[in-house]
């Protein structure tokens, strides 16, 4: 189970990724897209393909405490 600390993680890191890391793990991405992302990473990462949210989640996990 998430914990409520786990998710405020999560969502500091989702609103903290640079463009290079999610470029690196997802593919190269549109400046358009980067703009959206900038100031809405949920709902980009819901209009996502699976591979660019598999890339996104890895991001993720790699910036999560342990």
């Amino acid at each position: 189970m998430i914990t409520g600390h786990d998710l405020r993680n999560i969502i500091a890191v989702m609103r903290n990724i640079d463009r290079d890391q999610i470029e690196a793990e997802a593919g190269r991405i549109t400046d358009a897209f980067w703009v959206e992302f900038q100031a809405n990473p949920y709902r980009s990462f819901l209009r996502m393909n699976d591979h660019g949210q598999a890339g996104v989640a890895r991001v993720v996990s790699e910036r999560l405490p342990s």
